[in-house]
């Protein structure tokens, strides 16, 4: 089990040139995860507050989700899972994957994130517009752990 927090003091950082500012709104989310059996795992995991993006005008995020992990040879988990914002009504599920490779003390992750829903996006100044994913991610990562 597991709770975390980040912003937790309600900051607004000024734009030069502008009367607005970016704020950046206290977070938290809690999770549970479990391994019932070596060579399973399943994870939940969901935001406690909505918050509101200073980026995207009345866009608002409350996400939710969770997914399996299968921990083949002690060296490669392979992971799948689905998350939805549950603060917008029209949001339709995010479809995720990924994979982590164990070799010696080092970690290789890449996971992706994939919406299947499409939204039009205005591509110029003449209101041409083209439809694309509503969310697609990639994101590699390296890690180096040591246990005392």
């Amino acid at each position: 089990l597991g709770l975390t927090g980040k912003n937790l003091i309600r900051t607004d950082f000024p734009l030069k040139g502008r009367s607005d500012s970016i704020t950046l709104d206290p977070q938290v989310r809690a999770g549970a995860y479990w391994r019932p059996i070596d060579w399973v795992s399943f994870a939940l995991d969901a935001d406690l507050v909505q918050t509101q993006s200073d980026v995207l005008n009345g866009y608002e995020s409350q996400w939710i989700g969770g997914g399996v992990g299968f921990h083949l040879f002690e060296i490669l988990v392979l992971r799948g899972g689905l998350m939805q914002n549950v603060a917008v009504d029209t949001s339709k599920p995010t479809f995720t994957a990924g994979f982590d490779l164990f070799i010696w003390k080092f970690r290789l992750g890449v996971a992706g994130a994939y919406a299947p829903s499409q939204v039009a996006v205005e591509v110029d100044d003449s209101g041409s517009e083209v439809e694309v994913p509503q969310r697609v991610s990639v994101t590699a990562a390296v890690g180096f752990g040591l246990e005392w």
